[in-house]
């Protein structure tokens, strides 16, 4: 009977078509047809695939729920139409052993679930490697093995997969053996590669993939003096982001060696750490810039300095797997010398908005919205005028535009723009600002992105305070508030979160009366949600919007200093009063700090920092705060969250974030030791608070808080975050639970890495020693070393250090070489004394300051007089954070305090010794507290002598420089008139005399500040005297009293970044690097009175300049002619190249002629030395060697020949009396090490 249904229906789907063959043949012989598939990728659960295992398989009932389950852990899908299912599951929390993975569909007509069982293996330890020394590694051609040149080591997992990568992009695989060694042979017979690093991972069967092992082999040219580096330590993750909801950190840190900074990848659970940027390239993570996490596309974005040029940044999109890494904006071919600035992700992770220089004129910056898939680019900003650029940008929360700041119209007038993120509808959406005139950074959108606030001085300025506006991003109309306002506004307002109203302090209605006051944006109706301000003592301090919009609370001062919490409606209706502090100076922060009060998410109550200790201070410097909560109807008095706080100075609290369920509260702030950050969660009742920070071992440690240092998981209640807690800055990783009930913490574990290093040396002024400081063999012990001029017999300065110690905090030798003098904790870790030691023997250094008393005493400074075998020194010996200066022998004799005794708290913010050795120069309050003067303290003793002229009560003198003959001062600050420096010169024989140099024209144009010429006839003064912002030179004929402007035929607002003087023979002459047009420098030469003011270096090409690449000083040779060196973009686009011209403007030559791909990086001259050195990637493209060439071109040669797969040459050489020494990661890269050559 059933066979004949059967048939009967076939025959029905047959001639009507009502059903296909295969559905009829599926549904009623009831076939199973649900499998299960395997490949290299989910033939098991391992350490790399459990946070997204595929499931996989074939399936027949298209659009029908598959589901599958392992263990506990189960997902489903829908058959697709090639009949195939895919589910992924997160497998975090799975133990290891072996599961039944079952997938099931079910089949309704039939009645039937088809189904496949497999069993599968979980197995989440990864496997380890290990390598050998190599032979020869530091000079590997000397190796007898190099034509058969083998690596290898020990591997866990017999029979299976070791990887070996290359820094020449070689890959090797070798076979763990039976008896886990695995092995390759390199043929290094040909090989010149200066460094070779090696890249080892091994892998087992099921897919996990061990932790990789590094090494390195070197082929020197040059002779490395330094001592070699053993010192391995745990690296310092340098800033972190939370990668999506996935569960994982993606870290800039050192992941190799301690000055190369990787990209890398770890789950929470401690697991899986990964580097993922390309381990090729010469230069490690720019972490100034901040790290993007793209999880739509399993992609991360990072900077990193182009190949040879750490100035030169691109942009960069890699795959979390690292695979696919790729530029997304960087230098170009019309641009070699751009590169990327800042960039922002837009919400939808499509496009990447970035800012950089990278068409055809230099330094003219755009703004591009890039797909970070394909690479695509959209330019913004449109054309821009000469000299202008897009200064900052915003992307508005909805992604659908970008805000940006550009002078694009008129040169240094800085207007406000909107565009749409395809480029269309760009608009300026400011008033249009005057030269010199602009809307300020800091401009707010609002949160629903129809909305801009900003900040400007074009319609208002006072001193700091400006005009704010607000416009509308639909129809472009601005509404300017501070029509009525009397000073105008010092801060941004705030946008409600609703997007409805914008708050701001406002000072109605009389100068210094602050109200804080509510603007509705679509009415443009404004209310006052603070009491009524009645007199200048009254103040509105921060503010903060509830998060439903329908509240503000504010501190405000309703009695002079007494600075108390209020809530209100926003037209000051159902005002509550929440603290009604009885002392002065207590209450919420004296001033205005955002994030200073902050409502729950449930707008039920209110935290706040605050002091209501009821202890009146003198100043609100004193206030000691804390955090409180309170209830926003003020019907129970404010609770004291932070109970265990005994710090006695001033809390800050930079970081505090709610739960979204407005129960907890988590914070960092300086509680129980003063300036050491910690990490705080609490009850925002009160009841419970506990540090969840880990233990601080060292005096300078703290949780850090700035962008991308922390970031916290609500859902996964935790706090993920970077402190320092046993080597100072070296930050790790820490998670905290943030559960009331159930404290945790765990921190993520870092590779070991070689950390060793030689920072910057330092030459004799005589040529006869070089001295330098590295850590060869403790990662935290730095040591002093000296050497030859030849570079031989090298000997260590500095003795053992106790256990904790090893800071040098400053180190310097004499002119002569022979002595070496220092700061370190050389005898008491953590505390820093000086020191001197003769640089014939080792390791015997003298303490040369009195005995430290204070607790936390430290030497600070020291200046030496080698004339008279003195040493100048400033440290709290007496008493914590009470400076004075010493004076002392070098053999340890004579030590005496210079400064006298104090009547207040003395601050020194300034001190010089005078060339002739006769007196040191003091810029402190010893007068008057907080008043800051000038004064002369002769060394053979006696009382200070003031040297400044009377000054207001209010105002402080701002710097000073003292005479190359020791007879003159000149001093500058605003003197007279409230931001506006006066610069003045006095005698020091007859200090009652000053002289008024010049004066600053307005608020907002100023003196910067004053030196000399070398012979000191003249002082050299800078400032914006005619453009805000534009800095221009003026001279000052001390014997005459008469000021010179100098290029004063230059346009007003043409800017002057240097200037030298230059004396040969007769000839006195001022060399200056000044703008010929926007943003174009050249050189000028003029005398000291600015008479026969000439250019005299060559015309660069449109858009080229001298000197921009480094921004550094131009150089002038102590040979003969006092030739002035310097480089510039001139003859070829994008190419820098090294010139040469005499004072006059004759003489003019190019040094050296670089082949096509090659650039001048830097230069350096030194005294007594009549050849040019410099940096340039010459031999091969982006590794930079150290050359050097007489002043007419000739003589050149390469320092280090031969460079390949490194860096090369880093930072300034220095040169002793017949070598050069200079610092390179020759052997490892980016490890630097010390070496000589012969001049």
């Amino acid at each position: 009977m059933g066979a004949n249904i059967y048939r009967y229906v076939l025959l029905i789907c047959f001639f009507t078509s009502a059903c296909s063959l295969d559905a009829s043949l599926e549904d009623f012989r009831s076939i199973n047809r649900l499998h299960l598939n395997f490949d290299e990728n989910n033939k098991a659960v391992s350490s790399s695939n459990y946070r997204s295992y595929s499931v996989m398989g074939s399936c027949i009932h298209v659009g029908k729920e598959v589901q599958v389950q392992l263990g506990s852990f189960s997902g489903n899908t829908t058959c697709l139409p090639d009949k195939t299912f895919v589910v992924l599951l997160d497998l975090e929390g799975i133990t290891e052993g072996e599961y039944a993975l079952t997938a099931r569909q079910e089949e309704t007509e039939a009645k039937k679930t088809s189904e496949d069982t497999e069993t599968v293996t979980v197995d989440l330890t990864p496997p380890l490697v290990t390598v050998n020394p190599l032979d020869n590694r530091q000079n590997y051609s000397l190796s007898s093995l190099k034509a058969d040149y083998p690596v290898g080591g020990d591997c866990s997992e017999p029979f299976n997969v070791v990887k070996v990568s290359t820094s020449l992009s070689q890959e090797y695989l070798a076979v763990c053996s039976a008896s886990q060694k695995w092995e390759i042979k390199l043929n290094l017979s040909s090989e010149t590669a200066s460094s070779i690093d090696f890249y080892i991972q091994h892998f087992d069967s099921v897919g996990n993939i061990s932790t990789a092992v590094t090494a390195n082999i070197a082929y020197p040219r040059w002779q490395k003096i330094s001592p070699d580096i053993t010192a391995t330590g745990v690296p310092s993750v340098r800033i972190l982001t939370q990668y999506g909801d996935s569960g994982r950190i993606l870290m800039a840190s050192p992941l190799r060696n301690d000055d190369l900074v990787d990209l890398g990848i770890v789950n929470f659970n401690n697991t899986g750490l990964t580097r993922i940027n390309p381990l090729s390239g010469q230069w490690g993570l720019d972490t100034s810039k901040f790290l993007a996490a793209v999880p739509k596309h399993g992609r991360a974005l990072y900077v990193r300095s182009t190949i040879g040029r750490t100035q030169l940044r691109e942009l960069h999109s890699v795959k979390i797997d690292g695979t696919d890494d790729k530029v997304l904006m960087g230098p170009t071919t019309a641009n070699p010398v751009g590169g990327v600035t800042n960039y922002l992700l837009a919400p939808n992770q499509d496009i990447v908005v970035a800012l950089g220089d990278i068409e055809s004129t230099d330094n003219e910056f755009n703004l591009y919205a890039i797909s970070v898939l394909s690479g695509a680019k959209v330019k913004l900003n449109g054309s821009l005028v000469s000299g202008g650029d897009v200064r900052d940008f915003l992307i508005t929360p909805n992604g659908e535009e970008v805000i940006f700041r550009a002078d694009k119209d008129t040169d240094e007038g800085i207007d406000l723009y909107a565009v749409k993120l395809d480029g269309t509808n760009l608009r300026k959406i400011s008033p249009t600002m005057a030269a010199g005139k602009s809307v300020y950074a800091g401009y707010r959108i609002s949160p629903d992105s129809k909305w801009v606030t900003f900040r400007e001085n074009q319609t208002f300025l006072s001193g700091s305070n400006t005009a704010l506006s607000v416009v509308s991003l639909v129809s472009g109309e601005i509404t300017n508030i501070s029509a009525t306002g009397t000073q105008g506004f010092v801060e941004i307002g705030a946008f409600s979160p609703n997007s409805k109203y914008l708050a701001y302090r406002i000072d109605r209605p009389f100068v210094g009366c602050y109200s804080l006051l509510v603007l509705n944006l679509e009415t443009k109706a404004e209310t006052q949600a603070s009491p009524a301000c009645t007199s200048s003592t009254n103040d509105l301090l921060s503010y903060a919007w509830s998060q439903d919009s329908r509240k503000l609370g504010f501190g405000m001062t309703t009695t002079a200093n007494y600075y108390d919490l209020f809530v209100a409606n926003l037209d000051g209706t159902d005002s509550h009063q929440i603290t009604t502090v009885a002392a002065t100076r207590n209450g919420v922060n004296g001033g205005y700090k955002e994030d200073s009060i902050v409502f729950t998410p449930d707008n039920t109550r209110v935290l706040f920092i605050a002091d209501l200790s009821g202890v009146a201070y003198a100043s609100t410097n004193d206030m000691k705060f804390d955090l409180y909560s309170a209830k926003v109807d003020g019907s129970e008095p404010p609770v004291k969250l932070t109970t265990n706080s005994i710090a006695t100075f001033a809390h800050d609290y930079p970081v505090i974030k709610v739960s979204p369920t407005s129960d907890r509260v988590v914070f960092i702030s300086d509680l129980l030791v003063d300036a050491r950050y910690e990490m705080f969660l609490a009850s925002v009742d009160g009841s419970s608070i506990r540090k969840i920070s880990p233990a601080i071992s060292i005096a300078t440690g703290g949780v850090m808080f700035a962008n991308q240092n922390y970031f916290i998981d609500w859902t996964r209640n935790l706090a993920v975050f970077q402190s320092d807690t046993i080597t100072d800055n070296v930050y790790g990783v820490y998670l905290a639970s943030l559960s009331l009930s159930s404290p945790s913490l765990t921190s993520i574990t870092m590779p070991q890495i070689i950390s060793g290093d030689v920072p910057a040396p330092l030459a004799a002024a005589n040529g006869s020693k070089i001295v330098f400081r590295q850590n060869p063999t403790l990662d935290a012990e730095m040591h002093i070393y000296v050497a030859d001029a030849d570079g031989s017999n090298v000997l260590r300065m500095t003795k053992n250090f106790p256990t904790g110690g090893g800071t040098i905090r400053s180190f310097s030798v004499t002119a002569d070489g022979a002595k070496v003098i220092y700061i370190a904790d050389q005898d008491t870790a953590g505390k820093e004394e000086l020191y001197i030691s003769d640089t014939s023997s080792a390791s015997t250094p003298l303490k040369l300051n009195a005995a430290i008393t204070a607790s936390g005493g430290n030497i600070t400074q020291y200046k030496v007089i080698e004339s008279a075998n003195k040493i100048l020194y400033m440290g709290d010996l007496a008493a914590d954070s009470v400076m004075d200066i010493y004076v002392v022998n070098f053999d340890g004799t004579g030590n005496t305090k210079l400064t006298p005794a104090y009547s207040h708290t003395t601050t020194i913010n300034q001190w010089d010794v005078t060339p002739d050795g006769s007196a040191i120069v003091v810029r402190w309050d010893y007068r008057v507290a907080t008043k800051i003067e000038v004064d002369m303290i002769p060394l053979s003793g006696g009382a200070p002598v003031a040297l400044n002229a009377a000054i207001g009560s209010a105002f402080d003198v701002n710097g000073f420089s003292i005479s190359k003959d020791s007879a003159w001062v000149c001093y500058w600050g605003y003197l007279t008139v409230a931001r506006r420096n006066d610069v003045r010169l006095v005698n020091v024989a007859t200090p009652a005399t000053n002289y008024l140099v010049d004066v600053g024209i307005d608020t907002a144009r100023m003196a910067t500040d004053c030196n000399f010429s070398p012979d000191s006839s003249y002082a050299i003064i800078k400032g914006d005297w005619a453009t805000d912002g534009k800095t221009a030179l003026k001279t000052f004929n001390i014997s005459t009293q008469t000021l010179y402007p100098i290029n004063a035929s230059l346009d007003a607002t043409a800017n002057t970044s240097w200037s030298e003087a230059l004396i040969e023979g007769s000839n006195k002459r001022l060399i200056t690097l000044s703008e010929s047009a926007p943003e174009v420098y050249e050189i000028y030469s003029s005398n000291f009175d600015g008479t026969d003011s000439r250019k005299i270096s060559k015309a660069p090409y449109a858009g080229g300049q001298v000197n921009a690449n480094t921004l550094q000083a131009v150089r002038i040779l102590d040979d003969a002619d006092r030739t002035i060196v310097y480089s510039g973009l001139i003859d070829t686009l994008g190419k820098w190249d090294l010139y040469a011209v005499k004072w006059d403007g004759t003489l003019q030559r190019k040094l050296v002629t670089l082949p096509a791909y090659a650039d001048i990086y830097d230069f350096f001259v030194y005294s007594g030395n009549t050849r040019v050195f410099y940096r340039a990637d010459a031999d091969a493209d982006g590794m930079l060697s150290l050359y050097s060439v007489n002043a007419d071109g000739t003589g050149l040669k390469n320092h280090m020949p031969g460079l390949s797969g490194n860096t090369g040459v880093w930072y300034s050489p220095v040169i002793s009396t017949s070598h050069v020494f200079f610092l390179s990661d020759a052997y490892q890269n980016q490890l630097l090490e010390l070496f000589v050559d012969s001049l």
